[in-house]
């Protein structure tokens, strides 16, 4: 089954419940989903330019910041991580997963102390219908543009691969595919991808926002989860594994 996607920061959704947190706020007023979200951009003739939302995954001592690699996979210049219009910090990259669509940070600074371990779902136990909460930030510039988390269902479970864009149900995983969660969409959201998902009970992470697919009304795959346009989120099993075995 392959899937026409639209260009990676446009994100859409079909949108049960919104919190706005100020776009002055920092990271820290996240703290209630157990984790720091924030956005990435790198500067270029003296512009910023905004490249994705991420979000930082604690580990014992250690913090990385995951994001979409298809956002930053082509940047030569450095890049940085805003948690809050005055907290900027630069970030090395550490490693990619191209499987799951992640690329990882280090952190060049340590952060605060009320940064807790990042609970990641394992297994996956959610189900169809089930509620996830999505995190991540509108616009594609860092001034004006505020934190989002909606809450949206989930259609079904697939497997998707990165290089030929296909989608299969059910997913039966090889090394170039990653198993996918497809939620309902139908609102805009452009800037987003690399955001957190969430189990919407627990606040336990379930994946990464990746992008969203439209698919014809006769496709197979429409018939299955009964919508034309729908938001793809990337499960994280490689990145988290690749994460606790860093030195």
């Amino acid at each position: 089954m392959r899937i026409i996607f639209h260009k990676p920061l446009a994100v859409f959704f079909s949108i049960i419940f919104i919190t706005v947190l100020g776009s002055n706020a920092p990271g820290a007023h996240t703290q209630d989903l157990g984790l720091l979200v924030g956005r990435i951009f790198t500067v270029s003739n003296d512009t910023q330019d905004y490249l994705s939302t991420s979000f930082i995954f604690s580990h014992h001592s250690s913090r990385y910041v995951i994001t979409a690699l298809h956002s930053v996979k082509n940047i030569k210049n450095k890049i940085f991580l805003q948690l809050s219009q005055d907290e900027i910090i630069s970030i090395k990259h550490v490693a990619d997963v191209p499987s799951e669509d992640t690329a990882i940070f280090e952190l060049e600074k340590p952060l605060p102390s009320y940064v807790q371990d990042t609970k990641y779902e394992v297994p996956f136990s959610m189900e169809i219908n089930e509620d996830i909460k999505i995190v991540g930030f509108t616009g594609d510039d860092l001034q004006g543009h505020d934190t989002v988390i909606l809450t949206t269902n989930i259609l079904t479970i697939a497997s998707f691969n990165l290089k030929t864009k296909n989608i299969t149900l059910p997913p039966h995983l090889n090394k170039n595919e990653s198993a996918v969660i497809l939620a309902n969409c139908d609102v805009p959201f452009p800037g987003m991808s690399g955001g957190p998902v969430l189990n919407a009970k627990t606040n336990e992470l379930i994946g990464m926002t990746k992008s969203f697919g439209i698919i014809a009304k006769d496709h197979a795959l429409s018939d299955k989860i009964g919508a034309k346009e729908f938001h793809v989120i990337v499960r994280l099993d490689k990145t988290i594994e690749k994460i606790r075995n860093l030195p």
